[in-house]
């Protein structure tokens, strides 16, 4: 019996350094949690200024980007209702293309309002 018994308070021993080894490491995890914690508070109350700043200054890009868009399709449709004027006033008799030269503003008309189209579409792409 003897043998066992030294056996057993070795074993109780052995239990009870480990249970202080968990302890003291469990402490040390706290600690380096609470400091991550920190770490992370800090890192927020930095970021959240900026991403303020990234929100208003996307608004305002969007109001701009929606303003230019506006103002193209006026321009847009003005060029496009000045050609048709154009061509309403045109000489509708005058068959040859080359007699006529409201035909080739019309065409440049058309030509600079789809590349103006198209220049947009691209950009807002």
């Amino acid at each position: 019996m003897v043998l066992t018994d030294v056996l057993l308070i070795i074993l109780i021993l052995v239990a009870i350094a480990l249970g202080i080894y968990s302890l003291v490491t469990l402490k040390k995890f706290n600690a380096a949690l609470s400091k991550m914690e920190g770490a992370v508070d800090d890192f927020r109350t930095r970021l959240n200024p900026i991403l303020d700043n990234l929100k208003e200054t996307t608004e305002k890009a969007n109001n701009v980007v929606n303003i230019a868009e506006q103002e193209v399709q006026a321009i847009g449709s003005s060029i496009e209702d000045v050609r048709k004027t154009i061509s309403m006033l045109s000489l509708k008799n005058i068959k040859s293309r080359a007699a006529n030269p409201v035909v080739d503003l019309i065409d440049n008309l058309s030509a600079i309002s789809k590349g103006v189209a198209a220049f947009w579409h691209s950009l807002k792409s």
